[in-house]
């Protein structure tokens, strides 16, 4: 084992070529982490030192007078900030167009960027090509694909934007600013130097890294493993380099998951748990509940002893997980134009775009997503099959979870064991299973929130404050198409979903200021105040606010919703209307959201 060497940011490059391994996760450094570097980088005298943490190399062969190849272990995340500090900061004297500042931004180019046609810097095959057209240009030309791209972009325009605010008026005395900040970091930026020779204590290094805390996704830490392992059992460097293409594709479908692009890390997690019901196991026994993904994956797939099959199976793993995540984007992100291209009959797409939308919309996805997924996954052949278990799968959430409260996990461990059946049957046997399931699952609806129970709960005397303002919220969405028919809705779900434009409105207010209680008596208001009969959705939340009925009736006849602008024809509010209406609310539930009839199993 070599001994470990502090070095100056200086001394670090020269002779060395930093590589970062597949396996590794990607840059994972935000903005608060950006903001301290910087603040320390600021403050940082010019005699003085700043302690940078630790680079743990693996040395790789080189030949004579060839620099020295570096498989970073450890310490990407400081090694990549500081190369996109320095890239700003050539970026930053290029731009002064002076030859002083012209000689420095090249000098530091060819330091720390690119010297003698090679990377200085080369990461891991998710963020490779990207990261180079950060360092090539000021922007690249693709938007990110996965939670690393995003911070590598992120981070880049920080440093381009505190670079560019040292500048002055002056070009000359600029340059001589920027070039003090170069000698600073140049020459008190610290890195202690570790270098291994050896696989074993690489691996031990990687091990302790992985396993000490850091903040690690279940998919980071899978992917790590599975690459890791792979290279150390010998896998063919062609068949690791699809693996890990794979997983970019993987990363990539989780941002399309997200409505707004951004990346989750929870979403990749839940993707990866879906994922192990529907390929390895649907109910885990007792021993191994209690352990998390990658600790499974590990069990799986052991570092030793040395395993001849290993690439194959990791190979079906991740082609299996790759396969599975843009089911999973199209579940969660249904409105993404791309996701149902696989179905001809337009109507019927439609509809399957709605009914998957409806699960994320009424905010209860978890017990049902492995159903779809399967159903999704198995199912093209059969789509009008398909839509019927989405349709079913639909049903029950709304009974079951959105108004008769049940518990989110009621039915979990039995939705895990149809879906793991219907992933893996047959392609002769999918119908058949499929057909079983929906019976099971419309079986389970009538159990478990039967029209007197359904009917019940939604004419209940509290069901304001016991149900979510997002279950409502997408009562009245649905209670809103059905009064547009076949004209084009003015708020789409969007609208609806956003908090800070749309809320949930008592028709008679809560608390009245002028008039009397909802008929008139304590009792009776309270009663009958928070019932499904007296509620909307509005848009005008503040503006209505706790005004009597009479001066609300304007403004629902302004607004662009029909469940608003039937309110404005009422002649007056009283107890006797908010039964009436709730029982109106009740029967289009029951037909929105059928109880399917006794059918024998």
């Amino acid at each position: 084992m070599s001994t470990p060497t502090v070095l100056p940011l200086c001394s670090l490059f020269p002779g060395r070529l930093f590589r970062v391994p597949d396996y590794q996760r990607g840059y994972a450094w935000t903005r608060q982490q950006l903001e301290d570097f910087w603040l320390d980088l600021e403050v940082l005298r010019p005699d003085g030192e700043h302690f940078m943490g630790m680079l743990v190399v693996k040395l790789r062969a080189a030949g004579a007078g060839q620099a020295q190849e570096c498989e970073l272990i450890d310490g990407q995340q400081r090694l990549t900030t500081t190369v996109l500090l320095m890239d700003a900061l050539v970026d930053a004297l290029r731009s002064l167009g002076g030859p002083e500042g012209a000689r420095a931004a090249d000098d530091l180019e060819s330091r720390y960027i690119r010297g003698g046609g090679l990377d200085r810097l080369r990461l891991n095959a998710d963020s490779r090509s990207f990261f180079q057209e950060i360092l090539a240009q000021e922007l690249p030309s693709a938007d990110p694909e996965n939670r690393s791209q995003q911070n590598l972009l992120a981070a880049a325009l920080f440093f381009r934007g505190a670079v560019r605010a040292l500048a002055t008026d002056d070009p000359v005395e600029t340059c001589r600013h920027l070039l003090s900040l170069v000698e600073r970091a140049e020459a008190g930026l610290r890195f202690l130097l570790y270098p291994v020779s050896r696989d074993a204590e690489a691996g031990l290094i990687f091990e302790v890294m992985n396993n000490r805390g850091r903040a690690l996704s279940q998919a980071d830490l899978v992917k790590n493993y599975l690459l890791y392992t792979g290279s150390k059992q010998g896998m063919h460097q062609e068949l690791l380099d699809d693996v890990a293409q794979a997983w970019g594709g993987v990363f990539k479908q989780v941002m399309r998951s997200v409505p707004d692009g951004t990346v989750s890390t929870d979403a990749e997690d839940r993707l990866l748990r879906n994922h192990w019901v529907l390929y390895t196991e649907a109910n885990p026994s007792r021993e191994t509940r209690s352990l998390s993904i990658s600790q499974r994956i590990r069990a799986t797939f052991p570092l030793v002893p040395p395993d001849p099959q290993v690439g194959t199976r990791i190979r079906s793993y991740t082609d299996s997980l790759k396969l599975l995540a843009p089911l999973f984007a199209l579940v969660l992100n249904p409105s993404d134009p791309r996701a149902l291209a696989w179905t001809v009959n337009q109507p019927q797409q439609r509809a399957l775009t709605h009914t998957l939308a409806s699960f994320t919309r009424m905010g209860h996805t978890a017990t049902a997503l492995p159903l779809l997924l399967a159903g999704l996954a198995t199912l093209r052949a059969e789509p009008a099959l398909g839509l019927e278990l989405a349709e079913a799968l639909s049903v029950f959430s709304f009974r079951v979870y959105a108004v008769c409260n049940h518990r989110g996990h009621t039915g979990q461990s039995e939705f895990r064991r149809k879906a793991h059946w219907l992933y893996n049957a047959s392609p002769e046997e999918r119908p058949h299973v499929a057909r079983q399931i929906i019976k099971s699952v419309q079986s389970w609806t009538r159990h478990y929130a039967p029209d007197e129970k359904f009917r019940t709960f939604l004419l209940s005397d509290d069901f304001y404050r016991s149900h979510r303002a997002q279950e409502l919220r997408y009562f009245f969405y649905e209670w809103e198409r059905e009064l547009c028919g076949a004209k084009e809705l003015s708020y789409e779900w969007s609208a609806f979903a956003n908090p800070r434009t749309t809320q949930v409105e008592h028709i008679w207010p809560q608390n009245p200021q002028e008039e009397s209680f909802l008929g008139r008596s304590q009792e009776n208001h309270d009663g009958h105040v928070h019932r499904l009969g007296n509620l909307t959705v509005t848009r005008f939340n503040q503006t209505l606010s706790n005004k009597p009925f009479r001066n609300k009736k304007p403004i629902y006849r302004s607004s662009n919703l029909v469940i608003e602008n039937v309110l404005a024809e009422e002649r007056s509010w009283s107890m006797k209307r908010v039964n009436q209406r709730g029982g109106e609310l009740a029967g289009f539930a029951l037909r929105r959201w059928p109880l399917p009839g006794e059918t024998e199993e």
